[in-house]
C-alpha cells in the first residue's frame, strides 16, 4: 500500500510495518492508520495537520493524530528512529469531525448543503433532503449528520473519487461486486443482542397519542421528539451486521458495495485493508476484512 508525503516523496515500505485503510458507512467515510518509524527528517512531514495520499485511488488524507508508541527508539546508522502511530481522515471530509464554533441549523435542506456547511469539500454524486438538522456550538457535525442519515434511512459512503448518499433499500438493488457460492464467513446470530441493539421508537402526536415504529415488540424503546410516522419507520430501518469475511487483499471492495453470500446479498458496512510487514521486510501479510449487513426493516419482533 503506497503512501506519498506532501513533498512528493514516497514513504518506504520498510518504514511502515503496519498500514490499515478503512472505508465505512459514516460521515467521514475513509480513514488511514499507519505505524511508521520516524526520524527527525520525516517527523515534520507526518505531523498533525499534514496531508498524505494512500490507496490504489491515491486519495488524500489529513493527519489528526500522531502518537509516539511506548516501544522506545532504535538506532539505524547515525539516525535515531522511533515508532509512531498515525491516524488520518479523508481530506475532503475531515472537517466534519471537528468541533464547531458556529452552529448549523437547517430545515428541509439537501444533505449536500449540510455537508458543505460542515466543511466538506468533496464531490457528492447523489442527494437526499433532511427535514431538520441541528449542530450546535461545541458539537461535531459528524454525529448530527449520522443522526440525519438514520432519520432518512440512508447511508453515506466513499466511491474512491466522490461521496455518494443512498437510501438503504436502494443499496440492495445494485450489482454485487463479489459472489461467494459457499458461505465461508463468520456468521453473527443473536436475538438477544438484536433486541438490545435494534430498539423501537415512539413519539407523541399532536393529539397527545403515541405513534410507534414498525418494530414494536420485546426490545428496548426510545422516545424521539416530534417524529412523524415516516421518520419512526425510517429509524427502525437500518443495516444489521450479520457476517464478517476475511479474505485476500482486495482494495477495490469498499463500504457500500454489495456482496452475494450463498445467494443472499449483503452490504459492506466496513471494509478494512491491511498490510503487516515482519522484521526486515522478510514477511509481508496482506489481507482484507469486510463487515457485512442485512437490511432490517422492523419486521421481526
Amino acid at each position: 500500500m503506497d503512501i506519498q508525503l506532501s513533498n512528493g516523496q514516497w514513504l518506504r515500505a520498510d518504514l511502515t510495518p503496519c498500514v490499515t485503510l478503512r472505508t465505512d458507512l459514516s460521515p467521514v467515510p475513509a480513514t488511514l492508520e499507519v505505524v511508521v518509524r520516524l526520524d527527525d527528517k520525516l517527523a515534520p512531514l507526518l505531523a498533525e495537520g499534514q496531508t498524505i495520499t494512500a490507496g490504489y485511488e491515491h486519495a488524500a488524507y489529513t493527519i489528526i493524530h500522531n502518537r509516539r508508541m511506548a516501544d522506545g527508539a532504535q538506532v539505524q546508522g547515525n539516525r535515531l528512529m522511533g515508532f509512531h502511530k498515525i491516524i488520518a481522515l479523508l481530506e475532503s471530509c475531515h472537517k466534519v469531525a471537528f468541533i464547531r464554533n458556529a452552529a448549523i441549523i437547517k430545515e428541509n435542506a439537501p444533505l449536500t448543503d449540510i455537508y458543505r456547511a460542515a466543511g466538506a469539500t468533496c464531490s457528492i454524486s447523489s442527494d437526499i433532503r433532511v427535514k431538520r438538522f441541528y449542530c450546535y456550538v461545541g458539537q461535531a457535525p459528524s454525529f448530527a449528520i449520522a443522526r440525519a442519515l438514520q432519520e432518512e434511512a440512508a447511508a453515506l459512503f466513499w466511491t474512491g473519487s466522490q461521496v455518494r448518499v443512498q437510501r438503504l433499500a436502494e443499496m440492495f438493488k445494485t450489482e454485487p461486486v463479489e459472489r461467494l457460492p459457499v458461505d465461508t464467513t463468520q456468521t453473527l446470530t443473536s436475538q438477544f443482542l438484536e433486541r438490545h441493539g435494534a430498539p423501537s421508537y415512539f413519539s407523541a402526536k399532536d393529539d397527545a397519542s403515541l405513534a410507534n415504529s414498525r418494530n414494536k415488540g420485546n426490545r428496548s424503546a426510545q422516545f424521539y421528539l416530534s417524529a412523524d410516522q415516516q421518520m419512526l419507520n425510517n429509524l427502525s430501518t437500518f443495516l444489521l451486521q450479520k457476517k464478517v469475511w476475511t479474505t485476500r487483499y482486495n482494495p477495490k471492495i469498499a463500504a457500500g458495495h454489495l456482496i452475494d453470500v450463498a445467494g443472499k446479498n449483503h452490504v459492506v458496512i466496513t471494509a478494512a485493508h491491511q498490510r503487516i510487514q515482519g522484521g526486515h521486510g522478510l514477511q509481508v501479510t496482506d489481507r482484507s476484512r469486510f463487515w457485512l449487513g442485512e437490511l432490517y426493516t422492523g419486521a421481526r419482533v
